[in-house]
């Protein structure tokens, strides 16, 4: 895998860039758009990882499948349907 660029240092400043362009453009707070991308990196790599053993629960599922009526999330949940409560 090859990458662009030179550090992380230099990857986060172009990120914060981006997202800081985005938020202005769209009238949204740039802290919780760093905030979904973070979440939905997660929940990719996590259902990549295991795509039939976990369940997006709250407020993270209900922003993905209704994104202009769900309530913000300050949080990601995730249930493992086949694990045994203990």
């Amino acid at each position: 895998m090859s990458r662009p660029y030179a550090s992380p240092r230099d990857f986060e400043k172009a990120m914060k860039s981006r997202v800081t362009a985005h938020a202005d453009r769209h009238g949204l707070n740039p802290t919780m758009v760093f905030r979904a991308f973070y979440f939905s990196r997660l929940a990719a790599r996590v259902f990549h990882h295991d795509p039939e053993g976990w369940l997006l629960k709250g407020g993270q599922a209900l922003l993905l499948r209704y994104p202009a009526a769900a309530r913000l999330s300050r949080d990601i949940d995730f249930q493992c349907p086949s694990a045994k409560d203990t």
